[in-house]
This record gives structure tokens, sequence and C-alpha cells, in this order.
């Protein structure tokens, strides 16, 4: 009877052990994530080359440049021997200072005035910070064409010359802010949609 219990002790020991054996391999092992299967892997990579494929958006670019029409009449001539010549200063730092102008021009006497109409290229970051910015013009009468407005041993000039907005002439020449004309600034998109800038100037 002894032995018969033991055979069965030792039937159930065994049969426990094999259950627990074939239990371990129907489980995934532990902290092992499950395959992936292979129509889910082609989707994963797709998403991620179609992800590839989108163009970022590209900031719009600011035209680095503003253009203004701008015409300048000059008057006042005495004859039209030489030329007309004009400089344009932008703010007051250096004004009349013709190397440190934005602009010079030569331009031919007729029938008692000199007239230029072009387009200026003014630098963006030289005008940012509001909607207008100023500008001033002068002009003068190079008679013998010498490339300079002459002047006496005083320093007095000895050529007619003049400034916009026509400033009364005195002792030197006028400040900046007599002679600047204030002027709106184009929109971003760079085009000229404004009425050209016309400037009149008298030279005494």
């Amino acid at each position: 009877m002894f032995d018969f219990a033991k055979r069965n002790t030792d039937r159930l020991f065994v049969g426990c052990l094999m259950a627990i054996c074939l239990g371990c391999d129907t489980k995934p092992t532990p902290n092992q994530p499950p395959p992936i299967q292979t129509a889910n892997a082609e989707q994963a990579t797709m998403s991620s080359e179609s992800e590839s494929w989108i163009e970022p958006t590209k900031p719009v670019d600011t035209p680095s440049v503003v253009q203004i029409p701008i015409t300048v009449e000059v008057t006042g001539f005495q004859n039209s021997e030489g030329n007309c010549r004009i400089a344009i200063f932008l703010g007051a730092d250096r004004f009349n200072d013709p190397d440190f102008a934005i602009a010079k021009e030569v331009i031919a006497i007729a029938k008692g005035q000199a007239t230029w109409a072009s387009t200026l290229d003014l630098p963006r970051e030289r005008i940012n910070g509001g909607d207008s910015f100023s500008l001033a013009v002068s002009a003068y009468h190079d008679q013998n064409d010498n490339q300079k407005l002459d002047k006496n041993a005083l320093g007095m000039p000895l050529e007619r010359y003049g400034f916009s907005n026509n400033p009364k002439q005195g002792f030197g020449p006028p400040k900046y802010r007599a002679t600047s004309i204030e002027v709106p600034v184009p929109n971003d998109s760079g085009s000229i949609d404004t009425k050209p800038l016309s400037i009149q100037i008298q030279i005494k």
C-alpha cells in the first residue's frame, strides 16, 4: 500500500512538472515586447517616409530695398553753362556733406531749369521704425563744371545753390530740419504703389 501511494505521488509530481513546463512555453519572457507583425512594420516604415516628404513652410522674404519714386526740379539758373548737381541725404547725420549723400546726380540745364526723375533704392534697415522717414535734397549750379560749389576766401558760395523746402538763405547752410521732407514708407511687397515724390528747388 505504501508503494501504491508513493507511485501515485510520483505521478502527480511529474504531471505538475510537465504542466509547468508547458505553461512556460506559451507565456512571453518577462520584459520582452511582443514581436511586430509584418504589416504593422511596413505601415510604420511608410509613415516615417511620408513625414520626410513634407516640405517645411518657407518664410516670406521682406525686400531689403525700399523703392521711392522721386522727381527733382531745379529752377533759377542764369544761364545753361555747366551742369546742375544735386545730392540726396537720408537723416541729419553729415547733412550737406556730399561724401555721405545716398545719391548724387548731374543734370543738364535746359531753358532755365534742370529736372531729374528716377527711383531711389533705399536700404530698408535705414528707414525701419515707423510709417515714414525724412530726406533732404541740395542743389547747385556747377557753372564751370569743376564738380564742387565754388566759394570765396570767406567761405561764401560764388555759385547759385538751394535746398528742398527752399529755406531762407543766411550765413552758412541751413539745418536739416529746415530742408527735410517726410516720406511715407511703401508696403513690404517692395512695389511702387505711391505717387512720385516731387521736390522743387529754386537756386539763388
